[in-house]
């Protein structure tokens, strides 16, 4: 799979938007999912890596640490794959059609974002990661008369991408969970509202 393809892909989307009160909405609505999935980042982090792993047929392994400020939350299932990026993308929409599935909202992931304005998700296929200030600076250039707040900026809208791959992290989950499989690492970085 060529992440960074994908996510280039993903990010034309927002280019033919031509109404700034597009992204305001965009922005609202993630709001509302911020509001309404407080207190809820684990159970929806769990919930995924299961569906990962009832995707593949296996038993889910998890692992989440926390150490320097930053949870990173691993696991063995399915491979993240293009479905995937668009779930993350988008609002309210999800790959999993599978009624043996606990996910299907298409909005569960979003709860992170009570968390970190940064997080990152790490694949064999290199990191998909989200920037609201990145994003912003787009929009700005986009929109120059907008004056959009930061606050106003959706954060899962538009994805960018690095090349950290999920092996990267071999060293830190080496006889913890990656022996087992890791399909997917999730880092959540600079907690806004707490100390994790």
């Amino acid at each position: 799979m060529d992440l960074d393809a994908i996510i280039k892909s993903s990010q034309k989307g927002f280019e033919s938007i031509t109404d700034s009160s597009i992204i305001l909405t965009l922005s609202k609505f993630e709001q509302y999912v911020d509001e309404s999935y407080q207190g809820r980042i684990f159970f929806e982090l769990i919930q995924n890596a299961r569906d990962a792993a009832y995707q593949k047929g296996i038993a889910s392994d998890i692992l989440i640490l926390i150490e320097n400020n930053k949870v990173i939350f691993a696991n063995t299932g399915k491979a993240f794959d293009e479905g995937g990026v668009k779930a993350m993308t988008r609002l309210g929409l999800s790959d999993k059609s599978d009624r043996e599935l606990i996910g299907h909202k298409g909005i569960g992931f979003k709860a992170i974002q009570e968390f970190t304005k940064e997080p990152r998700i790490i694949t064999a296929f290199g990191t998909l990661y989200f920037d609201r200030n990145k994003f912003k600076e787009r929009l700005d250039i986009k929109f120059p008369k907008s004056f959009l707040k930061e606050s106003n900026v959706p954060l899962f809208s538009y994805p960018f991408y690095d090349d950290t791959k999920n092996f990267d992290y071999t060293e830190r989950l080496k006889g913890k969970l990656y022996d087992t499989g890791v399909v997917v690492v999730v880092v959540v970085s600079s907690p806004k509202n707490s100390t994790v």
